[in-house]
């Protein structure tokens, strides 16, 4: 178990946005190896929507499994994002700008309406 998964498992987030880079993308969770079900896949595609144009990002779904958002869906039915910054691995300091720039963003996003229950519903869908 890594220190973050531990950290997650301690605190039971009800939403989480990791930030990474580099692709200027909101990614959704689930690879094309293991899907949600549809009313869930479209939910977290609807608010990775909005915080992506709110960004000038686009949306994306996440090219792997395993993460972060991967970890807090399934293990917490958390609502998780991860967030592509920039456009380059380890950016230049005078282009860290962007990464403050994603910032309230994160903020805007703590206020979108997540229940809890829903990681149950999207279970009694997938049986």
């Amino acid at each position: 178990m890594t220190l973050i998964s531990a950290f997650q498992d301690e605190r039971q987030f009800s939403k989480v946005f990791d930030f990474h880079s580099y692709a200027r993308e909101v990614r959704i969770n689930y690879g094309d190896c293991a899907n949600l079900p549809t009313l869930v896949d479209d939910y977290f595609k609807d608010i990775a929507q909005v915080i992506a144009d709110k960004m000038d990002y686009v949306q994306a779904r996440s090219c792997c499994m395993g993460g972060n958002i991967h970890y807090s869906y399934h293990h917490h039915g958390s609502l998780a994002f991860l967030v592509e910054t920039a456009t380059s691995f380890q950016p230049p300091s005078d282009a860290m700008k962007e990464e403050v720039f994603s910032f309230p963003f994160s903020f805007f996003f703590s206020f979108f309406f997540f229940p809890r229950h829903f990681s149950i519903f999207s279970f009694l869908l997938a049986c």
